[in-house]
């Protein structure tokens, strides 16, 4: 009797502790299944911002901490060069979901820092540029003019330049004038006095930016403009290096003159191409597409592709004279923001 009741009290006092000892593992399971879902499905929601969201943040700017943001789960398959990106660990604290953007110059990828919500563009550099680019440096030093893109930091690690620089959502001008060229004389006129005095700022501090184009020219949503991209820019008062986009490249790049150097003139230039482009719908000079030679002996001879007959109306005479007081041999170029700001077609502008 003695030794059944031993056994009825042992099992007695087993009995809660085994369903404690159930309960526990139970959870621990349910847990651990939550976590491993959670971390498998997490990165499909942070992958594709939806044309929704892009649209708020488009209207709204940067979402802040606390704003809630769905993500889009129909994502594209993601590229090895992102997934060798996340792996990177300079980038604790930062999410990077999806590219933007990209070009010779390198990758650029929309990314976020997670303790405070806020998004940036993340530019990635690889090959032989990696060593010598002085794009973050250059970037920042330009940083908080208003129509400069800001730069916040770069930073090295194993063959990659990563630079962290302003997220502006939209479309560049070169999208732009995809959809909409060519464009009024008075958006022209517009976007040209903003990045006049974005390339006088530029040269304030000795650099040349070398690579003006429509790619490189960020509209924001109140239609301003932000002149980004220092991948070819370099503070030097005159260069030998062949550097650009071939279709913008100043005579003296292509065929050095004298003692081959060249100054911050190319930027005029460039500037000037870019003002045709947007007024006629077309290049100046052609593309690449013609042939590299066939692009750089009309360059250099000056064979601007403006038969009057393609012209629309609406281009005054004031605009034309401009663009070809830009597109003059270096030593009768528009040299400086001061004599830009004295030409006729400015007359009516408040710089």
């Amino acid at each position: 009797m003695g030794r059944t009741f031993v056994i009825i009290s042992l099992i007695s006092f087993a009995t809660p502790i085994s369903a404690f000892c159930a309960s526990l593992v139970l959870t621990v399971l349910i847990g651990s299944l939550w976590l491993l879902l959670f971390y498998l499905i997490k990165p499909a929601y942070e992958v594709a911002l939806p044309a929704s969201i892009l649209r708020n943040i488009w209207e709204n700017g940067n979402p802040q901490v606390g704003s809630v943001v769905e993500y889009d789960v129909a994502m594209p398959r993601e590229s090895t060069s992102l997934q060798n990106l996340r792996k990177l660990s300079c980038l604790k604290g930062i999410y990077v979901s999806h590219q933007i953007g990209g070009g010779g110059g390198g990758e650029v990828f929309c990314a976020r820092h997670s303790s405070t919500g806020r998004y940036f563009a993340l530019k990635t550099v690889h090959g032989p540029r990696f060593t010598k680019s002085e794009e973050a440096r250059l970037g920042s030093l330009l940083s908080g003019f208003p129509f400069i893109a800001t730069t916040y930091f770069g930073f090295r690690e194993s063959t990659c330049l990563a630079i962290a620089m302003e997220y502006i959502p939209g479309e560049n001008l070169a999208q732009i004038l995809k959809r909409c060229a060519p464009l009024p004389e008075s958006a022209c006129k517009f976007f040209v006095t903003e990045l006049v005095l974005a390339l006088e700022h530029v040269h304030s501090f000795g650099i040349m930016h070398r690579d003006v184009k429509p790619a490189n020219i960020l509209v924001e949503s109140s239609g301003h403009i932000k002149l980004g991209d220092f991948g070819c820019a370099t503070r030097a008062v005159r260069s030998r290096e062949f550097c650009g986009t071939m279709e913008y490249m100043a005579p003296e790049v292509i065929m050095p003159l004298g003692n081959g150097f060249y100054d911050s003139r190319v930027d005029w230039w460039a500037l000037g191409v870019l003002l045709f482009e947007m007024q006629a719908g077309y290049l100046p000079f052609g593309t690449r597409d013609d042939g590299q030679n066939v692009l750089f002996h009309r360059i250099c001879a000056g064979l601007c592709l403006w038969p009057e007959e393609q012209m629309p109306g609406q281009v005054s005479g004031k605009a034309k004279d401009f663009v070809l007081s830009t597109l003059e041999v270096a030593a009768r170029r528009i040299k400086d923001a001061d004599v830009v700001r004295s030409h006729a077609w400015f007359a009516e502008v408040r710089f």
